[in-house]
C-alpha cells in the first residue's frame, strides 16, 4: 500500500534501551491499540515528517538537506505501511478498527477489569492478601479498625492512582481514613482521562468489575449533574475503557466494603486544564468547569446518601521519561519535594486559587496531572479542614524519572456530609 501523505496517529514517542539496542518506544496515546511497538532510534529523523504535510517526495528532500544521504522511496513507503499494520498511521485501516472497537464498547453492559493480572491480581484470594499487605507497617498505617459507625466527617481524600506495585502503602493512608471515618454511601471518583479527549468532564454508566465482584454505579446520581453540566457528560465514554486511575479506587473500595456495606460510585474522569491557566484564564471562567461543579453539589444536595469524593491524582511527572534532561540526583529530588509540598500546603489550607497560583507560576512544568480533579473536590466540598496523610517519591533510578503521590483527608466539622458545611 502507497501512502502518498504518510501521518502518524497522537502517539507518544520516547528513547528507551533494550539489550543494548537504542530504540524508539511507540505508544498510542489514545489507547485504542494497548499494546507499543519499538522501532531503531534512526527512523525518527523520518518519523518527524510523518505528519500527513509531507509527500514521500518532500521527506527524501528534508532527509537529504539534513543528512546529506539519500532517502529511497520504498523505505519510506515500508516504514509507513509497518507502523499502519500496528495500527499507528491515520488510515482508513486505524479508522475501520477504531469504529468497530467503540461499537464493541458501547455494546458492553459493564465495564471489564482492564488492569487485573497485569497491575494487580485476578485471583480474589491473592488480591486480597495483596492489598491487605499494603496496610501493615512500617509503611502502611496499619489495618483499619471498624467502628459500627464511622463518625461521617471525612467527606473527601486524595489517593494516588501510581500503580500498585508503588503506591500501595499510600493508597492504604486514605483508606484507613475512608473506612474509620465515612459512611458513605455514593463515592464520587474524580479520575484522571490520561488519554485527552473532547470533554471536560466524561462519565459512564457502566458498574465496574473486579476480581472481588462488581462495583455499582449510581446512574441516578449522574443524572442530576447531567442536568446542569452544560457539556455532553458521555461524549468521550470510550477512554474509561482502559483508564485506571477509576479502576484502582474501585478495587480498594470493594476489598473494604464489598462485604459489609453497600455502596455505589460515580466514576467521572477529567481532563486537563493546564491551557487555562497557561493562557491566564480562571477555570472559574471555564462554563464547563463551573457548570459540573455547580451539577455535582446539586446532585449532592438532592440525593439523601452521604457521599465521598475521591481525587484520584498523581502529582510531579519529571524525569528523562517526561522529556527532561537533568539528572534527578538528591538536590533534585529535594527542589521536587519542596515544590510538591508547597502545592500540597495550599490544598491542606483548602485555597484553590494558591493552589492554581502554584501550577500557574510554572505553567505546570512538574506535569501535575491531577489538577482539574483537585480543584473540583476543593470547590465542591468546601470542607472545614484538610490533613496530608502521605507523601512518596516513586523513584525509577534506571530510567531517571520520577512520579510523586500523596494521601489526604478532608474533614467536615459538621457530621451531615452532604452539605459539606464549616461551623
Amino acid at each position: 500500500m502507497l501512502i502518498d501523505y504518510p501521518k502518524l496517529r497522537p502517539i507518544e514517542i520516547f528513547p528507551v534501551e533494550a539489550e543494548g539496542r537504542q530504540l524508539l518506544c511507540l505508544r498510542d496515546a489514545f489507547q485504542y491499540v494497548s499494546e507499543p511497538i519499538f522501532v531503531p532510534r534512526e527512523v525518527l529523523p523520518i518519523l518527524q515528517y510523518f505528519d500527513g504535510q509531507h509527500s514521500i517526495v518532500d521527506i527524501q528532500a528534508e532527509y537529504a538537506r539534513k543528512t546529506g544521504e539519500i532517502l529511497f522511496s520504498n523505505v519510506i513507503t515500508k516504514i509507513a505501511e509497518e507502523l499502519d499494520a500496528h495500527l499507528m498511521m491515520d488510515s482508513e485501516k486505524f479508522r475501520e478498527y477504531r469504529q468497530e472497537l467503540e461499537r464493541e464498547v458501547r455494546e458492553q453492559k459493564t465495564r471489564p477489569a482492564a488492569h487485573a493480572g497485569s497491575a494487580y491480581p485476578s485471583d480474589a484470594d491473592e488480591l486480597k492478601a495483596q492489598l491487605t499487605g499494603y496496610f501493615q507497617p512500617p509503611e502502611g498505617p496499619g489495618l483499619p479498625n471498624a467502628p459500627a459507625e464511622p463518625d461521617n466527617a471525612l467527606v473527601g481524600v486524595i489517593a494516588p492512582h501510581i500503580d500498585l506495585r508503588r503506591g500501595g502503602s499510600c493508597f492504604a493512608h486514605a483508606y484507613k481514613e475512608i473506612a474509620e471515618r465515612s459512611a458513605a454511601e455514593i463515592f464520587v471518583i474524580l479520575g484522571v482521562k490520561h488519554t485527552g479527549g473532547n470533554g471536560m468532564y466524561t462519565a459512564t454508566y457502566k458498574d465496574f468489575e473486579t476480581p472481588l465482584g462488581a462495583v455499582k454505579t449510581d446512574t441516578d446520581f449522574i443524572d442530576l449533574i447531567r442536568q446542569h453540566y452544560g457539556g455532553d457528560l458521555l461524549e468521550d465514554e470510550f477512554f474509561h475503557r482502559n483508564e485506571h486511575s477509576i479502576e484502582f479506587q474501585a478495587v480498594f473500595l470493594q476489598s473494604l466494603f464489598g462485604e459489609s456495606r453497600r455502596f455505589q460510585i460515580v466514576p467521572i474522569i477529567c481532563n486537563s486544564f493546564d491551557s487555562l491557566l497557561i493562557n491566564g484564564k480562571p477555570p472559574r471562567d471555564e462554563p464547563l468547569v463551573q457548570g459540573f461543579i455547580e451539577g455535582l453539589k446539586r446532585a449532592i444536595e438532592a440525593c439523601d446518601a452521604s457521599v465521598c469524593i475521591i481525587a484520584s491524582v498523581d502529582l510531579s511527572h519529571i524525569g528523562s521519561r517526561f522529556g527532561d534532561g537533568f539528572r534527578l540526583d538528591t538536590p533534585a529530588l529535594q527542589r521536587i519535594r519542596a515544590s510538591d509540598l508547597e502545592m500540597l500546603g495550599a490544598v491542606e489550607r483548602r485555597d484553590s486559587g494558591a493552589f492554581l497560583e502554584t501550577i500557574q507560576r510554572t505553567k505546570n512544568r512538574q506535569r501535575v496531572d491531577g489538577v482539574c480533579p483537585i480543584y473540583t473536590l476543593l470547590e465542591t466540598l468546601n470542607p472545614a479542614a484538610g490533613k496530608l496523610l502521605r507523601y512518596e517519591q516513586g523513584l525509577e533510578p534506571e530510567a531517571n524519572s520520577v512520579v510523586t503521590f500523596a494521601s489526604m483527608g478532608f474533614f467536615c466539622v459538621k457530621r451531615d456530609s452532604r452539605r459539606f458545611s464549616r461551623e
